[in-house]
This record gives structure tokens, sequence and C-alpha cells, in this order.
């Protein structure tokens, strides 16, 4: 008889956690909203190795795609991104990065993916209950009452028992759609009938759900990116919370003999939620 295992959190990080555990463990999966309630229902699903508007290479960036990559690759919608150039520090750093190449008017990555979200969560817990796991929607107040041999905490910035830094982004979906993402102050991603235009990192919220706050700001990046983009209908505002922690990295910490905790993925949850799952992994 397998050992169980209960993950709180549908998310990236849980699902990809349950994801690999589900060989070996009898997972239940609770959330109080269902599958990509949380910020990794609402991500744009923008995934490569480099960080900033210069084009720096993250921490583990490469381990981090490399790792997604296997498991994700089923869900892409476009490969490469176009990054525009806005000044000479962008302009500088992306020249002196073999991985962007100059075409006209800026510059082309290649390891860039556009990723089907809630199709990519989807599958991850579809593997997880054909291993024999289930999903629960509930809301779990006290952890540890939780009759489970191992428990994993993957809540994002609601996750108790560790430091993290609660951070808004809101969304645009717009109504029109073109062959591949660009990149320059924020970003706009075309997806299947629609595009999205990102993002806001907003620290003194009050409010976590989606308003016309962020309309402004959004609008104004996506027009310099995309001249006469904003004439296109607003088909929705998403916003979500992402866990950052201290580090710039995902948190994995062991609170007692049960009990674990791995958060704090920020706005690299499709980078990082593979590989630190295979870390969690290790010390369970």
């Amino acid at each position: 008889m397998k050992p169980t295992v209960a993950i709180v959190g549908a998310g990236l990080a849980g699902l990809a956690t349950g994801f690999f555990l589900s060989k070996t463990y009898s997972v239940t999966v609770f959330d109080k909203k269902g599958i990509g309630g949380g910020a990794s229902g609402i991500a744009a699903g923008l995934l490569h190795p480099f960080v900033g508007q210069t084009g720096k290479l993250n921490t583990l960036g490469w381990e981090g795609m490399e790792a997604s990559l296997a498991l994700l690759s089923g869900h892409i919608l476009h490969k490469g991104l176009f990054r525009i150039p806005f000044t000479a520090q962008m302009e500088k750093g992306f020249a002196s990065n073999s991985a962007f190449k100059a075409v006209e008017g800026g510059f082309w990555q290649e390891e860039a993916y556009a990723i089907d979200i809630m199709a990519y969560l989807q599958f991850l817990m579809g593997k997880i209950e054909a291993n024999g796991g289930r999903l629960i929607i509930q809301k779990i107040e006290d952890p540890h009452q939780l009759k489970f041999d191992k428990i994993i905490l993957c809540q994002g910035w609601e996750t108790p028992f560790t430091q993290i830094t609660p951070v808004k982004g809101q969304l645009i979906e717009i109504g029109c759609t073109f062959p591949y993402p660009i990149s320059a102050e924020g970003y706009l991603l075309p997806q299947k009938n629609s595009s999205i235009i990102g993002s806001t990192y907003e620290r003194g919220y009050t409010s976590t759900e989606p308003d016309t706050s962020c309309l402004s700001e959004l609008l104004s990046k996506a027009e310099k990116m995309m001249p006469g983009i904003s004439k296109y209908p607003i088909l929705n505002i998403r916003s979500g919370v992402r866990a950052s922690s201290p580090h710039r990295l995902p948190t994995i910490e062991k609170i007692d003999s049960r009990l674990h905790v791995y958060t704090g993925l920020g706005s690299r949850g499709l980078l990082y939620h593979v590989l630190f799952a295979k870390k969690l992994l290790e010390i369970l």
C-alpha cells in the first residue's frame, strides 16, 4: 500500500509536485478554488530563462527551462520572442547575449515559449488521477489536522510557516492575436483567439480582485510595442497575487517530520516549478 501525501494548492508548484509523487504516493490535492484557482491559473504563460529588460540570465535559468520543457512540451502555443530595445541599456544587454539575434526593429530570442497554462495544469492533474490520486476542492484551515503521512503546502502567498512577500499582478486580455510574443517594458502574448498584455507588479494593493487601475499602465506599454493595439476590445482583466521570496528563488522548507513548504516562485513559476519540485522530492 502506498504512503499518503496531501498537497495543498493546485497551482504549478503543487501539481508538479503531485505529478512526481503520484508514482510512489497516494496523492490528494486540496485547493479552495480548484485547479489553477490562484496566481498560476491567470499567468500569461511566457517561459524563458532570462529576467528583466536587458536579458540577464536567471539563476538556474537553463536548468529550469530543461526541466519544465520535459513536461509541458505538449502545451506550447508559440515558440520565440521578439524583444524591442527602448533604451541604450536594453540594446547593449541584448547585443551582448548570444541567445538574442539582431533582426529588423529588435532582437529575436528563439528559446522562449508561450504556454497554454490551464491546459497544462489540467494535464498534470490528469496524470495524478491516472496514478490513483484525487482533487478535493476545500480550504484547509489547519494542515496539522490532515491525516496523511506527508503534507506539502503549495499555497503561494497564502502559504503559512514561511517568509513571503505578496505582489499583485494584473493582465489585460484583448480581442486580437498575432504570430509571436513581444517583450519590451511589458509583454504582448498571443493566445488561441486573443492576446494578453502584462503585467503589473503591485505591492501596495488594497484588493486582490481585478480592477481598472491597471489599464493606463498596461495599454501605454502595449502601444509602445504595437501602435494601435489599444483600439481592440478589452475582453477581461485578470489578477493574481504572486508569492515572492527574499532570495528570489523558490522556498522549500521542512517544518516538521510530516510537513513541508514549497512556495515563493514569484513571476517565474513556469521556469522553476518542475526543477524545484524535484529538489523537494530529494528531502522528503
